[in-house]
């Protein structure tokens, strides 16, 4: 769903923006935006709704971590598990056809015959835009830039928020922290 097009003009955005302004507390609007991002990435393929659920997930749980452990071995853990299991995924669906092709290209080049699988794997929209969300903010959570959230609801909101797809460059947590706070003001 295009931000010029009729149906999210017309059909999507005036009930987010209706059913928000209906809303009254904190956690409500944080559902309602996060149902409403995964709608919004649904339109092009439900199904890769759940590796967004999953790097949500990952990185919430680690950020969890970051907020119980102290100590720095189980610390850089919730940090090289988090940003490693993104990275896996982000680079399955982006690199490994790439790969395959490239080595059996190159083994061609050797003079040696292998058949590699041809996999047709498609690219999630916005993969990397919500990976590198999650990333950023297990990062910064690390560094203790931010304190990480206790409320599933608004990682969720923060990483599903379609509207920050015009930003542009990844916004990062602390950048709307102070907003997702003041959601129900």
């Amino acid at each position: 769903m295009l931000f010029n097009s009729l149906v999210f003009l017309f059909g999507f955005l005036p009930p987010t923006y209706l059913v928000f302004w209906q809303l009254r507390t904190k956690n409500q609007r944080y559902f309602w935006l996060a149902i409403t991002g995964y709608i919004f990435y649904s339109f092009w393929d439900f199904r890769f709704c759940a590796l967004m659920l999953f790097t949500t997930l990952t990185s919430f749980i680690a950020g969890l971590g970051l907020l119980r452990w102290d100590d720095a071995a189980r610390r850089k853990m919730c940090l090289v598990a988090s940003i490693t299991v993104d990275l896996l995924m982000l680079g399955f669906f982006k690199y490994v056809s790439f790969i395959l092709e490239s080595a059996g290209s190159l083994a061609s080049l050797m003079g040696f015959h292998i058949d590699m699988p041809a996999l047709a794997i498609i690219l999630p929209v916005g993969i990397s835009f919500y990976t590198f969300h999650t990333i950023s903010y297990v990062i910064d959570a690390y560094r203790g830039t931010i304190v990480p959230t206790r409320n599933f609801l608004e990682f969720s909101c923060y990483v599903s928020l379609f509207s920050q797809l015009v930003a542009g460059p990844i916004v990062r947590f602390r950048q709307v922290e102070a907003d997702l706070e003041r959601i129900a003001q």
